[in-house]
Parts: structure tokens; C-alpha cells; sequence
């Protein structure tokens, strides 16, 4: 896996927690022995040679605020957004996928 350019930004404040990070590029090679595609995940190419595009392949921002009336954590927002991306998967990294999900497997 290849990230590049990762940025994080966390401001903490007594009434707020906000974080916010980007990606601007990300590839995952396919590591199957005799796969015929050597890239698994990456950012899909613009159509357009001269047009440049500087948002990140992938970037998320969420907003927590403390709550001390409930064992729980409430966030104000939670965004994730990505570029236009590539996913080559071939039949045997898909089986291989599943069964280290465990899809199939019975429950007993």
C-alpha cells in the first residue's frame, strides 16, 4: 500500500474534539504470485491531461463534542470523501478476500 502526502490536523478545545485528514494519493499493489494485474487500488486518471485536480484521493473530517450525561461518544458530523477510484480484483484474490472474512464459514 502507497499513501502519499498525508495530512492531519486535530484541534482539541474543552467544548470540542475536530479531526480532519487527507490522502492525496493511494495505491495498493496486488501482492497474488502470477496475478495479471500488478495494482489492485488506485486513483482513477483524469480524462483531461491539462486540467489539474488538487483534492485528495481520500480525506475525512469529524467533529466529537464531550458528553458527560451518557456513556457515549456524539459526533456532530462525520464526513468521508474520495476521488474517483480504481478496483481490480481477479477471482483468486476475491476467494482469497472472502475466506479471510470469513464468508461461508459456519456460525457454530
Amino acid at each position: 500500500v502507497t499513501l502519499k502526502n498525508i495530512s492531519v490536523d486535530v484541534v482539541s478545545k474543552p467544548s470540542s474534539i475536530t479531526f480532519d485528514a487527507s490522502i492525496s494519493h493511494i495505491q495498493a499493489d496486488n501482492q497474488m504470485w502470477g496475478a495479471q494485474r500488478q495494482v489492485v487500488l488506485f486513483v482513477t486518471p483524469m480524462s483531461r491531461k491539462n486540467v489539474t485536480d488538487n483534492t485528495p484521493a481520500l480525506h475525512f473530517s469529524t467533529h466529537k463534542v464531550p458528553s458527560a450525561k451518557w456513556k457515549a461518544e456524539i459526533f456532530k458530523h462525520l464526513y468521508v470523501s474520495t476521488k474517483r477510484m480504481t478496483l481490480h480484483i481477479e477471482e483468486q484474490l476475491l476467494w482469497k478476500l472472502m475466506q479471510l472474512a470469513g464468508v461461508g464459514k459456519d456460525d457454530r
